[in-house]
């Protein structure tokens, strides 16, 4: 449990339950059993074994704010965010998109071909002796009506004009296979990457 309060007790007190459960199965968690008479509920991470959380049902136990601290806290160890980047997260509807964008990956595979849109956020460009260059972005673009973020790893070539549309605030595009993440989606296998002139139509997006 939290030896300190890192995010202000009422916020916590406002989340709903129902809202955090929702989260949670929609980034894969498996419901593992319901403790105290349906006042409780525990969740686990599968492919982390100590990875659990309790989630509380009545909001009129005084400990409410202090368990949903934990699960907080939980989640941001697992997705290696910080506890305000989760809790934002949880106090919106946002966060329905990605369980409603894995919905639809599941129906139909792993994975699908998909073209994202958006401006860069984050650059990681390194070097390594085994794998020569490696360029990692992130781009926030629109899918299934709302924002998210995008990780794609690029080719040199690729990544130096990424670099370059950061810079002139310019949104860029790239083709490759969308995978759900529990903190992100992840484009593998990018092709056809390019800097756009002007904002394109996405429509026609996920």
């Amino acid at each position: 449990m939290y030896s300190a309060w890192r995010v202000p007790k009422d916020r916590l007190s406002a989340l709903r339950s129902e809202d955090v459960e929702q989260y949670l199965t929609d980034r894969d968690w498996n419901r593992e059993s319901v403790a105290g008479g349906e006042t409780a509920v525990v969740y686990r991470y599968p492919s982390l074994a100590d990875a659990e959380v309790v989630v509380p049902r009545r909001r009129e136990f005084v400990d409410y704010a202090q368990r949903m601290a934990d699960v907080v806290q939980m989640l941001a160890v697992v997705e290696e965010r910080s506890d305000w980047e989760v809790l934002q997260d949880l106090a919106q509807p946002a966060f329905s998109i990605i369980g409603e964008v894995g919905r639809h990956l599941r129906e139909e595979g792993v994975s699908r071909q998909q073209q994202v849109q958006g401006h860069v956020v984050s650059l990681r460009g390194e070097t390594t002796i085994l794998d020569g260059f490696e360029g990692t972005i992130i781009i926030k673009g629109p899918i299934a009506g709302g924002m998210a973020r995008i990780q794609v790893t690029l080719s040199r070539r690729d990544y130096d004009q990424a670099c370059n549309a950061h810079r002139d605030g310019r949104a860029v595009a790239v083709n490759g296979e969308l995978h759900r993440e529990p903190k992100l989606f992840h484009l593998s296998q990018p092709r056809d990457f390019k800097v756009l002139a002007e904002p394109e139509n996405t429509a026609g997006m996920l």
